[in-house]
């Protein structure tokens, strides 16, 4: 194992388990809510009715997985159920709730998904859904558990590589944490 991954799973190991549980079950409801639009855009529509050759690949996979049983069967109201009447009021799910009822047009090529994900071009909607998620947390715990043994190691130098989708909403959250960390460990 290298270095960086001890660092990372020696972070993970020491975060708060009642954050983690929180997160988890988040992470659930968004898989459960993506898999429950999948399923109901399989049933929408046809391979044929597929317009973009990106697209039918993926819907194809979809097939794939759901013949290997990968997805529910219920109706949304039986998932919605398994796990509670509410899912926890995360800017993902809400998010992936609203583009999964609209999942159908997006294969038909009747909406371009990157309207629904940047509506008029806009990294707002995107940006909070990367600012305002809890897994959030976690990529924010790792990191400053990971600055700060760096420091114990005497490494007082950092850099930081950012790769992300674009929106800035990791980058935004994270910036003002390791600025706090660095005059911490001045």
């Amino acid at each position: 194992m290298k270095v960086t991954e001890l660092h990372v799973e020696s972070a993970i190991s020491s975060m708060a388990p009642g954050s983690l549980q929180e997160d988890a079950k988040a992470a659930e409801w968004l898989d459960r809510v993506c898999h429950h639009h999948i399923e109901a855009a399989l049933q929408a529509v046809g391979a044929e009715e597929v317009k973009y050759p990106h697209h039918r690949l993926l819907y194809e996979r979809w097939v794939t997985r759901k013949a290997e049983g990968f997805y529910a069967e219920e109706g949304c109201a039986a998932v919605f159920g398994q796990l509670g009447q509410q899912p926890p009021p995360t800017a993902g799910i809400a998010m992936a709730d609203a583009i999964g009822k609209r999942l159908p047009e997006v294969l038909r090529g009747e909406v371009d998904i990157l309207e629904l994900l940047f509506p008029r071009g806009g990294f707002e909607q995107a940006g909070i859904v990367y600012r305002a998620d809890p897994q959030q947390g976690i990529v924010a715990e790792v990191v400053l558990r990971i600055a700060d043994r760096h420091y114990e190691l005497g490494k007082h130098t950092y850099r930081v590589l950012e790769v992300g989708a674009g929106t800035g909403g990791t980058t935004a959250m994270l910036l003002p944490l390791l600025a706090e960390c660095f005059g911490r460990n001045r």
